[in-house]
């Protein structure tokens, strides 16, 4: 049984195992890069359509070079000439904007020296766009209004004041006291900072260091950086958005044949303009690449992992493993039930009987075993009401109860504590199985001592005892009117006790 529980305890630790490795190694699934291209630069994944070397990457614009040996190792993304820290297929099941991480330059004002330059970010004519979900603008500066401009009449920027008992708070430029945080127009490929001063403030600030950038806010929250020390830096991480054009041939076709994909869901599914570029994600419950090519693995259900010929969805090995603990619960519970009728057909008298039985063969012919079938059937379910003898030895001899039969019950419970004997017994002789009968014929024939318990006789009174006898001889009279009440018995077990005050209390017997 030990050994049994143990196993099933190792089957279920090695589910719980597979389960988590099924979902370690889907998640690695997810991202997918072209099959026979390398995958990955150092610690980053490089999923198509992006890719390193040739034939790897669906156009120019997704190239990906890979500079560097060992820890140093740095992916370049060529169009927009910038390192890449993370790339995305999709950024979530209900978003279809994929992104790529990148670093980008800090924009100074003219006055930080060898800081840095205005130059302005500029990644027009790619399909790369600044996030305005994902990124935040944060100008650093006292008494300075940051503008970013580029956007055409829409004015967006912020202004920051001075307060030279506060220090810049880390990562929270909301108060507009030394840095100010301002959100980012959609769907832009420019960006430029003009620094203007602020009127009324003090003399000498317009010639003091100023700079902004935009910052992916999911790692400056991540990295908690204080703002006035990142003047000192040279770039800051920043999100792209990016999709794929359909102004060529070759990507109308590639957007064709992706919306007849099962389990692939496209934005801009009923628009054919040329104009319009579009993105692609796995739907609800599947992971790994919609763009690659036909006759790969794109959309999988989440659970199975990717092998060189085909898939393992470890959902199905969970199933049979939970059906092996099934059968092996089932065993072991049957296993228990076997043992346990043993254990009662031995505690019951079962063995005795079944010497007995195999001891004469006219014993065989006058018993028959019964099942538990049977025996459920015949007395209604084992109902209680069914139970011989339930309303006491009296009503299961003469099948009457009356007001006394309760008196005659009594007198069973002191012969029992007289003799130590059970009410009825296979072990005694056939005349003496009922003990209220073997009591009463032991009385006639003055062999009441022979039957006493073993300490009754050592530690009762004889006169006592022989009280008490009398007085269970005449609980157990046929005749209920013979029988005192119980009235009498308190009085009568009461007088023994004020002759004996050393017995044990009656109510404690």
């Amino acid at each position: 049984m030990k050994m049994a529980v143990q196993f099933v305890m190792r089957i279920t630790i090695l589910v719980l195992l597979t389960y988590e490795l099924a979902e370690a190694e889907a998640a690695a699934a997810a991202i997918v890069a072209k099959p026979d291209c390398n995958g990955s630069c150092g610690n980053l994944d490089i999923p198509y359509p992006f890719g390193i070397g040739p034939h790897c990457y669906m156009d120019k614009m997704f190239e990906v070079v890979c500079n560097g040996t060992g820890s140093s190792v740095k992916a370049y993304l060529i169009s927009i000439d910038k390192e890449v820290l993370q790339i995305n297929i999709s950024n979530s099941y209900y978003y279809f904007e994929p992104t790529v991480q990148v670093q980008m330059p800090i924009i100074y004002s003219n006055n930080c020296r060898s800081l840095g330059s205005g130059a302005a970010l500029n990644i027009s004519g790619s399909p790369f766009n600044f996030s305005f979900i994902e990124n935040t603008f944060i100008s650093v500066g006292c008494y300075n209004f940051a503008k970013i401009t580029g956007l055409g009449p829409v004015v967006f920027g912020c202004e920051t004041h001075c307060n030279k008992s506060k220090t810049v708070e880390r990562t929270n430029c909301s108060s507009g006291f030394n840095c100010c945080e301002s959100s980012y127009f959609p769907y832009q490929q420019e960006f430029h900072v003009e620094f203007k001063r602020i009127d009324g403030s003090p003399a000498g600030e317009e010639k003091a260091c100023k700079y902004a950038f935009l910052v992916d806010q999911n790692w400056l929250q991540s990295n908690k950086p204080d703002p006035s020390s990142v003047q000192y830096w040279e770039t800051v991480p920043i999100v792209l958005d990016w999709a794929i054009s359909k102004r060529t041939k070759d990507s109308r076709d590639m957007f064709k044949s992706l919306k007849k994909r099962p389990h692939v869901r496209c934005s801009f599914e009923d628009e054919d303009e040329d104009f319009y570029s579009f993105a692609c994600k796995c739907a609800y419950k599947y992971q790994g690449n919609p763009y690659l090519p036909s006759g790969y693995f794109y959309c999988t259900p989440y659970y199975c992992i990717r092998e060189h010929k085909g898939l393992i969805c470890p959902s199905f090995v969970l199933l049979f493993l939970l059906l092996i603990i099934w059968w092996l619960s089932k065993v072991i519970k049957k296993r228990n039930k076997i043992k346990l009728k043993q254990k009662f057909f031995e505690r019951n008298g079962g063995l005795l009987l079944q010497q007995q039985l195999s001891s004469n063969e006219n014993n065989v012919q006058k018993a028959k075993l019964f099942n538990s079938k049977e025996l459920e059937n015949v007395t209604d379910h084992f109902n209680e009401n069914r139970i011989l003898g339930k309303g006491g030895q009296e009503y299961f001899q003469t099948s009457q109860y009356t007001e006394k039969s309760d008196v005659y019950s009594f007198g069973v419970v002191l012969i029992e504590l007289l003799t130590g004997e059970k009410p009825v017994s296979l072990m005694r002789s056939q005349e003496g199985r009922n003990l209220s009968t073997y009591f009463v014929h032991s009385l006639k024939e003055n062999r009441l001592f022979d039957i006493l318990d073993t300490q009754v006789s050592k530690v009762c009174n004889k006169d006592e005892v022989i009280t008490i006898a009398n007085l269970a001889k005449r609980c157990l009279h046929l005749n209920g009117k013979k029988r005192p009440t119980m009235m009498e018995i308190m009085m009568e077990l009461e007088g023994v006790q004020k002759v004996s005050p050393h017995q044990p209390n009656l109510e404690e017997i």
